[in-house]
């Protein structure tokens, strides 16, 4: 979320991080563990929650690589008949690198990248409140390293911001509104012949317009011992993939596939502090639906609809609460914390109606998804002492009606509700600061994540570490040396 607003494509879920450039986030929280809340269905396993900058001035960034890369970014922020007004572009390129490291033929590419953004924000103090408004666009496009095969993104965000915070006794409120458009562009193509000379289009998603709406409103109050906030929201979504399908390369039928889709939720949640203890709970129920599920696909020779062409799904709905409990107990300048909770995550648009090729790997959509359910727990302990910090916290997950794409062929996937997924994992991390010029950090995750049939789910990597230094010897530079590893993980549901 940006400021409340979820960042997820309406259709896909995905998040086009072109679209939100380092230079305009002025705050990063992270929640850790799912539960009920403000932030609504979806947040399984946690939330990365953005805040845009509120700095006047000028903020540019510059910067150039290898594989012909290249970015910049310029922000800036003033004061304008009495409003605060933020303007921000971004643009940035890559050739790319070729993701075919031994025996790349005439037929591989570059995996290239383009993309553009843009931002304007209005800002307005009331008597005991804010009122923002915001509307940005971005479009991206990407060579995805077959001739052939590309990819572009473009959509745009509009919101309306109207808050205050509670101080002196008095109640604080938010009301949002936000809109979202988008459209996608995706072309796949397979490699025809061992020696990958050649290559030809397997599929061709040459629209994909989609909307997404939603609303939330919040009340908040409490003093110095405890807060409590009462609040929901209301998510809405509709979006068609309108398709080209190919035979040999040639253009041989047409599909146009899509459905709705709508999450409301009512919440309430508060904290209370005992002396050195702090408890938290949230509670939160949950309605869901999908409806208006469509697909046609048909022959451009006959018209007529093409055999093993999947029916519609039913509409579907249901009611869905969940729950979070927290503890925590601070013991000088070290804590320990514990927290249990439960959560869910409808299916989005993308699971639901849009059919995808990968080469001469198909995976088909399916309209009869029911929701993911999660239960987990965790606990956790932390210090800080000096210029020395450290925290370490162990969890465990239980995901119920996984969505996941399960191998039917070796050339046909299918997403499923595949049973359930156990995660048992340790998350650590430290840091260092011998002096106001010099910093560490190091940070690693193991996760020990399995199916129902003893695998590693797709694409979950075991370990992952992080490190970080970063050196500021004057105030307008620093420097700073980055690393990161992952150990190696599965294409499939198949390991």
């Amino acid at each position: 979320t940006l400021d409340g607003v979820p960042q997820g494509d309406p259709f896909g879920g995905w998040v086009i991080w072109a679209s939100l450039p380092t230079q305009l986030i002025g705050d990063v929280t992270i929640v850790r563990g799912g539960g009920a809340g403000a932030y609504g269905a979806g947040a399984l396993t946690g939330v990365v929650d953005l805040s845009e900058r509120a700095t006047p001035g000028i903020a540019a960034e510059a910067r150039a690589g290898s594989f012909d890369t290249a970015r910049g970014t310029l922000v800036g922020e003033t004061d304008l008949a009495g409003n605060d007004v933020l303007v921000g572009l971004s643009g940035g390129r890559s050739d790319g690198y070729f993701p075919v490291r031994y025996g790349a033929g005439a037929a591989d590419e570059t995996l290239s990248e383009s993309d553009w953004s843009g931002v304007l924000r209005v800002t307005r103090d009331l008597a005991d409140g804010r009122l923002a408004g915001r509307v940005s666009y971005y479009d991206e496009d990407r060579g995805s390293g077959v001739a052939g095969a590309s990819a572009r993104a473009r959509g745009g965000t509009a919101s309306l911001t109207l808050a205050a915070s509670p101080v002196d006794g008095r109640r604080g409120y938010r009301l949002q509104g936000w809109v979202k458009t988008s459209d996608l562009y995706n072309a796949s193509a397979s490699i025809v012949g061992a020696d990958r000379d050649a290559s030809r289009v397997t599929n061709e998603q040459y629209r994909t317009p989609a909307v997404g709406a939603g609303l939330n409103a919040a009340l908040r109050g409490g003093d110095a011992q405890h807060e409590w906030e009462l609040g929901g929201d209301l998510r809405y979504a509709s979006r068609e993939t309108r398709e080209r399908l190919y035979t040999a390369g040639s253009p041989s039928g047409s599909r146009i596939a899509g459905g709705k889709t709508l999450t409301g939720g009512v919440y309430g949640e508060a904290t209370r502090i005992y002396g050195d203890l702090l408890a938290t709970g949230a509670l939160r129920v949950d309605y869901w639906s999908n409806t208006d599920a469509h697909r046609a696909d048909t022959s451009l020779a006959t018209g007529a609809a093409l055999p093993g062409t999947p029916a519609a799904a039913p509409d579907a709905d249901g009611v869905m609460p969940s729950v979070r409990l927290g503890l925590r107990r601070q013991f000088g300048d070290a804590w320990l914390r514990t927290a249990a909770y439960t959560a869910f995550r409808p299916p989005g648009l993308n699971e639901l109606h849009r059919p995808f090729n990968v080469g001469a790997v198909r995976t088909e959509a399916n309209g009869s998804l029911k929701p993911e359910r999660l239960a987990g727990a965790e606990v956790g302990a932390g210090i800080e002492r000096g210029a020395v910090s450290a925290d370490v916290t162990l969890f465990y997950n239980e995901l119920d009606d996984a969505i996941t794409n399960v191998t039917l062929t070796p050339t046909l996937r299918q997403r499923q509700n595949a049973g359930t997924v156990e995660a048992l994992g340790v998350e650590a991390e430290t840091a260092w600061k011998p002096t106001s010029t010099l910093a560490f950090r190091l940070a690693a995750a193991w996760t020990d994540a399995t199916t129902q049939a003893d695998l590693r789910p797709a694409q979950a990597p075991e370990i992952t570490v992080t490190a970080r230094a970063a050196w500021t010897p004057i105030t307008r530079l620093t420097l700073e040396a980055l690393a990161r590893h992952e150990d190696a993980r599965f294409d499939d549901d198949l390991n």
